[in-house]
């Protein structure tokens, strides 16, 4: 209850004796344990504000104060109900007093829980209006929530196409980045092509130069061999000069068995023919440098290599020449001296064979001066040992030369031979080089042509860049435009979020207040049982005014439904108005531009007819020439494809037949590597078993010279003590003057005489011995070297073959990488004509489906032209009608004019003949066809009336006709223009048809010029492989030739070996029998 209801009403309170209720709730709290509602009040109390709090605390006191001077006699502490009967009589008067009190207490606080109870209901009505104002906001909210919410997985999708629109444009601008590097990489690669073309006209050039120096090197060449033959006929020239010499000298019986001169012949032949045959190992190296197989395809590499082993090869040509001309010079210089003092000695041979002959008759008186005389030729031997000597260390010294300079030249032979592998390597990095320079070409060709085909789908592509990229403007403003609609939804969704938060919070305090004003209720339906009654009414006045409520809300609600289904109905209604307006507005404007495209339209349906008999005949036509063209193309196709099928038949052949030539190649090869190997080991083997016996027979003859030195100094002290005893003995003899006798002195000068001629015996046979060692020694020693070049060559020979062994698997290796290369563009061509071939036939399927709607429209076409021409005829026949029936209703308005001026005529008659009946009765004899004129003509007009009408009906029906007629024609015309954009569609769906013709057309041309490309790599690759074949058994033809070669020199080295044997041996049977002679 509010305390300004209660205030008022304090003062009467106060004079009135209480309640025992309000005395149970005024007194304090200390003072209530008899209540049984003291919780409840209490809680009531400590709800209240504090303000009120101190009202009502001022109001109990205020009514306590009052009520503590009252006294009651009979029941101080209690109430005594008034259905009891009064116990004492002078006490009834004061009790029907505090009854009626009580009475008026009793209505007035009825009336106060009245108007508190009509107050709580206002207050319960505002509390339910706001309540129902924040559900029904609450509802909007939610609506506009799940709107939103519905709203927002399209915005995602729209933000999802976008983004992927916008990454689609991102791919396409990088697409289109790309394509234009590798436009401007194509370009530049096109405009290194002059360049490139320049330098191998340039490469061809330096070439033919590289070719003439070759044939300039082989007539030098020519020359020099020409050159060996002198020098072989200078060689035997000396040498026959040498033999006859020597022949001379053994046909001398007391001649010295071999001179200097002799050895010197010696030395110098073994030294020409070592030197000769270096000679000749170089030749051979040089031609074989400049004759390698393999032959570099790259010139300036080539011409490089040949440049630099020209000048090497030429300036030790030119220093080994010098150097042979030198040694030539000297030698003959020393044959020259050595000539004269021979000759000398031979002079004075003679004179001493003359003068031994001339004197051999005297008596051994003359004994002492042969003695003397052979001591003397003892001592010229001697010294021509020591001169022997001296000139066997000079070519001992010479040969220690000759070997530094062949093993310098050695060197320089393996540097060649290293220079030439490096240049080879060079030259085949230069093929190889040159290779993918020619594969990079063909790449760049087969480039340049694809990026001319895309630089006609350029422009398609940057016309479809822009308009994806207006699209994408597009969806950048609509997403742009979304993301805003979205923030202010969000903006409005967080405003009304917080507003449904404040309302929540609002509508938690009004529950909590509608729970506090229950529990209030509670209290008062509880403390006030008295008034149910009231309560009841109350409560039933309640449930009527809420169920009026309720209805009031319901019917606002259907209310606002009906307005809402009412507005939408009177905007469909005025749209639909608006519509039916432009719809009328544009049948009106249509219905007055009909008539002037009547005339317009049928010279239309003219012309169209005159168009489609044109456009029949050219359709026609073609169709027949599209036709004949799919067939000759789909013929040719075929022809193609089988001649395709043909060539990969054929090239699958030829990849095996070249993967059989492989592997007999690989096995061939590994045949002759292991007889290179099993040869190399023999040659090996060989060698080092010569090398072995060569250097024991080495040793053997070391220790033989050395015994046979150790002998030749034992003679020469032998000799000089012979010599010293004969002057002793002189000595003795003129130191004695007695006479010797003659016995004593023959025996000592024979024992001298044979021990002379043993010496001398034994000192020939030492010479011989010593002589033919070094001629052996030296033989064996040019076997050696020429052994040794032999080896090196063969080892050069075995790098070189292993090189080409190399080569050719790098090149077998690179035609199975082509073969693969080869086979993957056969699968990718079989793939693009499988692709071609489906294109093809859906590209038919195309045109019999473009076929089939272009005779489907052209049907169509004609029957709506037919139509037209009928409708044409129907409304020409209608209009002719139409005038008819408007010239008709012309001469009926004429004759009803007419009639109704007679109708007029005949009422003024009638008015005329009513003053003149009278007259007119007295004359009987009148006709009644005159009677019945006006009838006559009333029921004339009633006819015209009725025609009329009827016309009027047959004028709307025409009318009617001719707006259906109309909205027939504009179908017709809308159909017609239908028409013309379908045929519109087809000529451009035919005119990309025609386009991908085109294109297939120039992808077939790309894809002959691509198979012509291959054709011509395969045959390319063929004759390489021919070439590479021929080239190997050449090689081997060579091998086995110079195996051949080897095994001849060998077997004449051998022929030669035994020819020296059998030489020694017949100086040695020569000597034998010339030992005894001598004796």
């Amino acid at each position: 209850m509010p305390i300004g209801a209660v205030s008022p009403l304090l003062p009467c309170i106060s004079s009135l004796p209480l309640h025992p209720v309000l005395t149970l709730c005024a007194a304090p709290y200390p003072l209530l344990p008899q209540c049984e509602r003291k919780a409840e009040v209490i809680e009531r109390i400590q709800g209240l504000d504090i303000e009120t709090q101190t009202v009502l605390a001022s109001a109990i006191q205020d009514v306590r104060t009052p009520a503590v001077g009252t006294t009651f006699p009979s029941a101080p502490c209690g109430w005594v109900p008034p259905d009891e009967p009064p116990r004492d009589s002078h006490q009834w008067h004061p009790i029907g007093q505090h009854q009626v009190a009580l009475a008026q207490m009793q209505g007035l606080e009825e009336l106060w829980g009245m108007a508190g109870e009509a107050r709580l209901a206002g207050l319960y009505r505002d509390e339910l209006d706001a309540m129902r104002e924040k559900a029904a906001r609450a509802e909007r909210l939610q609506g506009e929530l799940s709107a939103l919410r519905e709203r927002l997985p399209a915005l995602e999708r729209c933000r999802g196409r976008l983004e992927e629109e916008q990454a689609f444009s991102q791919a396409l601008l990088d697409s289109k980045t790309q394509l234009e590097g590798q436009l401007e990489s194509a370009r530049a690669r096109a405009q290194h092509l002059p360049q490139l073309e320049k330098e191998n006209l340039q490469l061809r050039s330096q070439l033919e130069q590289v070719e003439e120096e070759r044939e300039r090197e082989r007539q030098q060449l020519e020359e020099l061999q020409q050159e060996k033959v002198l020098l072989e006929g200078m060689l035997r020239q000396n040498l026959g000069e040498s033999q006859h010499l020597s022949w001379e000298e053994e046909q001398e019986p007391n001649e010295i068995p071999k001179s200097l001169s002799y050895e010197v012949t010696e030395v110098t032949s073994s030294r020409l023919l070592a030197l000769e045959r270096e000679n000749q190992e170089l030749r051979r190296r040089l031609q074989e440098a400049l004759e390698a197989p393999g032959e570099p395809r790259s010139p300036g590499l080539e011409q490089k290599n040949k440049a630099l082993s020209k000048e090497r090869l030429g300036a030790e040509l030119e220093a080994q020449r010098a150097r042979s001309s030198q040694e030539r010079e000297e030698l003959s210089a020393a044959l020259l001296v050595e000539k004269e003092q021979l000759e000398r000695e031979l002079r004075s041979l003679q004179e001493q064979r003359h003068c031994e002959v001339g004197h051999g008759a005297r008596g051994r008186g003359q004994g002492k001066v042969c003695k003397e005389l052979s001591f003397g030729a003892v001592e010229g031997r001697c010294r021509g040992k020591a001169e022997q000597q001296e000139a066997l260390a000079e070519s001992g010294r010479r040969l220690c030369q000759v070997e530094e300079r062949a093993s310098s030249l050695q060197e320089a032979l393996l540097r060649l031979e290293a220079t030439h592998a490096k240049a080879l390597e060079g030259l085949t990095a230069s093929q190889e080089a040159r290779g993918r320079l020619e594969q990079e070409l063909l790449r760049l060709r087969q480039e340049l042509e694809q990026q001319r085909l895309e630089a006609l789908l350029l422009g398609q592509l940057e016309a479809e860049v822009q308009v994806l990229e207006k699209e994408r403007e597009a969806l950048q403003a609509e997403l742009s435009q979304a993301e805003r609609e979205l923030a202010e939804a969000r903006g409005s969704l967080e405003a009304e979020r917080q507003r449904a938060g404040r309302q929540a919070e609002q509508a938690r305090e009004a529950t909590e207040e509608l729970r506090a004003s229950e529990r209030e209720l509670g209290t008062l339906q509880r403390g006030l049982e008295q008034h149910k009654a009231a309560l009841t009414q109350l409560e039933g006045e309640r449930g009527a005014l809420e169920a009026v409520l309720s209805q009031a809300e319901r019917e606002r609600r259907v209310l606002d439904k009906e307005i809402r289904r009412l507005r939408a109905q009177t905007q469909a209604q005025e749209e639909a108005l608006a519509e039916q307006g432009h719809r009328a507005a544009q049948l009106e404007a249509q219905s007055r531009l009909q008539a002037l495209e009547l005339g317009g339209l049928r010279e239309t349906a003219q012309r169209l007819q005159e168009l489609e008999q044109e456009s029949k005949g050219l359709r026609e036509q073609l169709a027949a020439e599209q036709s004949c063209l799919f067939l000759q193309e789909l013929l040719s196709e075929k022809v193609k494809g089988q001649e395709r099928e043909a060539d990969l038949l054929r090239l699958r052949e030829q990849l095996e037949r070249r993967e059989e030539e492989q592997r007999l190649l690989e096995e061939q090869q590994g045949t002759q590597q292991s007889q290179y190997q099993s040869l190399e080991q023999r040659l090996e083997s060989s060698f080092r078993e010569m090398l072995t016996l060569k250097e024991e027979k080495i040793g053997t003859l070391r220790s033989r010279v050395e015994e046979l030195l150790i002998l030749n100094q034992h003679l020469g002290k032998e000799l000089r003590q012979v010599r010293h005893h004969p002057q002793r003995a002189m000595e003795q003899g003129q130191g004695n003057p007695e006479p010797v006798p003659g016995l004593r002195a023959e025996p000592e000068s024979d024992t001298l005489s044979k021990h002379l001629i043993e010496v001398e015996r034994s000192n020939a046979a030492l010479l011989a011995e010593k002589e033919a060692l070094m001629g052996r020694l030296g033989q064996l020693e040019s076997q050696l070297g020429a052994l040794q070049g032999e080896l090196l060559s063969l080892q050069g020979q075995s790098g070189g073959l292993r090189e080409e062994s190399g080569r050719l698997q790098a090149q077998c290796g690179a035609l199975q990488v082509e073969q693969a290369a080869l086979l993957s563009q056969k699968a990718a061509l079989e793939a693009r004509a499988s692709e071609l071939r489906e294109r093809l036939a859906g590209l038919e399927a195309e045109v019999r489906v473009a076929r089939q709607e272009r005779d489907e429209w052209r049907g169509r076409h004609e029957g709506l032209v037919r139509n037209h021409d009928k409708l044409a005829l129907l409304h020409e026949r209608q209009g002719t009608e139409l005038e008819g029936l408007l010239g008709k209703q012309a001469s009926l308005k004429g004759a009803l004019r007419a009639l109704e001026q007679e109708h007029r005529a005949l009422q003024d008659s009638e008015g005329s003949g009513g003053q003149d009946r009278g007259q007119c009765v007295g004359f009987p004899s009148e006709s009644p066809t005159e009677l019945l004129a006006p009838h006559r003509v009333q029921a004339a007009l009633a006819a015209a009336e009725q025609a009329q009408e009827e016309q009027q009906g047959e004028l709307r029906g025409l009318r009617g006709r001719l707006t259906g007629l109309q909205l027939e024609q504009a179908r017709l015309e809308a159909e017609g223009t239908a028409l013309r954009e379908q045929n519109h569609q087809l000529e451009v769906a035919l005119g990309r048809i025609g386009d991908q013709c085109e294109l297939l057309a120039q992808l077939k041309g790309n894809q002959e010029e691509e198979n012509r490309h291959l054709l011509q790599e395969i045959q390319k690759l063929s004759q390489e492989n021919r070439s590479l074949l021929e080239r190997s058994i050449e090689s081997r033809e060579q091998y086995h030739s110079e195996q051949r070669q080897h095994l001849d020199k060998l077997n004449e080295l051998r022929r030669e070996k035994q020819k020296l044997v059998e030489k020694i041996m017949d100086q040695y049977r020569v000597l034998e029998p010339a030992l005894p002679k001598s004796k």
